[in-house]
Formats: C-alpha cells, structure tokens, sequence
C-alpha cells in the first residue's frame, strides 16, 4: 500500500541521515562505568565522536582512570566479534551496523565505541537496534580489572583521551556517588 511505503522511507530516511557535525576534534559523549559481562574489565566502553577531520587510531592515547592504555587492536577475532554483533542488531532490527575502521582511519563526525578489551563478552552486550553506523575499537588488553570504578561514597574519576597530543584532546570527569552501582550504569 502507498501508506506502507511512505512509512518505510520516512523509517529509512531517520536510520540513514542521522549525521551531526561537530566542532570539537573530538568529544567524549558517555562511559559505561559498570559493564556487563565478567570480568568487568573486558567489558567496559566509552562512547565518542570524531570533529570536523578524521583521526588514525595509531595516534589515539588513552588515560583510563584505573588501568594503563595497551593500544588498539584489530584482526580476526575483533572482525568476529563484530559479525556477531551486527547479527544481533540486524536481528533486533536496527539500521546501523558496527563497523572496524579501514586502516585505522576514522572519519570525520563518525561515531565511536571504544572497548576496553578484544576479549568482550558479546552475549553479555547486544547493541539491540542501533540506529547509526558506528566504529567499534577494541583495545589490545587482557586486563580483568576495571578501568573506570564503580560507585563509591565519595570521589571523582577522570577519562581522557587524545589523538596526538593535546592540540585533539578530550577530558571528563565524573562523581562516583552519582552512580547507582548497577550493571550497565553509564
């Protein structure tokens, strides 16, 4: 019916031209503080977005708040995890995909998941129907321990990031007692 189909592009239309600039180099936009999925420190992410020019992830530095950056990695099992992933958000419908950047370049204003470790519990993380397509990057780590800790009475805990130094840089600090200490909490 021509009702359906004017429903569909306008459905089509929303999932393909989500595309913000941005002015900043890039901008942290929120950290999944208590993962899912054991060990927490294999499963913990942040979320990102590249400015106006596009970053090669050789430069990217990471200052976690609780554990040391070991870079990125990506090859079979990182391209694995991703086909898992995608399966799951094309299952539970959405019209984005995750996608591993192409010789490590990241576009300019694309979206990015950065995860803490190439051993990530997909089971335990669907990205159900992701409405964009967005870069994942895992970091090359075994680690088990968390890289942001959790909540806490008192305290504060700070992210930063950069591409190169500080002329392409991004901080955030945030207050643990704001925290609910549940899993998934961002």
């Amino acid at each position: 019916s021509s009702f359906l189909k004017k429903l569909l592009l306008i459905i089509a239309f929303f999932c393909v031209s989500k595309n913000s600039l941005y002015s900043q180099c890039v901008e942290i936009e929120s950290i999944l503080v208590a993962a899912c999925g054991t060990p927490e420190g294999q499963n913990e992410m942040f979320r990102f977005r590249v400015g106006p020019v596009a970053q090669n992830t050789s430069n990217l530095v990471i200052n976690w708040p609780s554990q040391t950056w070991e870079g990125v990695i990506q090859n079979a099992t990182t391209t694995a995890k991703v086909a898992t992933l995608n399966a799951d958000i094309l299952a539970a419908g959405g019209c984005g995909l995750l996608l591993q950047p192409i010789g490590g370049v990241l576009p300019a204003n694309a979206p990015v998941i950065v995860v803490t470790s190439y051993l990530f519990d997909t089971a335990a993380n669907s990205f159900g129907a992701l409405n964009e397509d967005t870069y994942i990057l895992f970091q090359n780590s075994t680690t088990t321990g968390g890289h942001f800790g959790n909540y806490q009475p008192t305290g504060t805990r700070t992210l930063s990031m950069n591409f190169g130094g500080n002329s392409c840089s991004d901080t955030v600090t945030y207050t643990r007692n704001l925290l609910s200490d549940a899993p998934g909490d961002t």
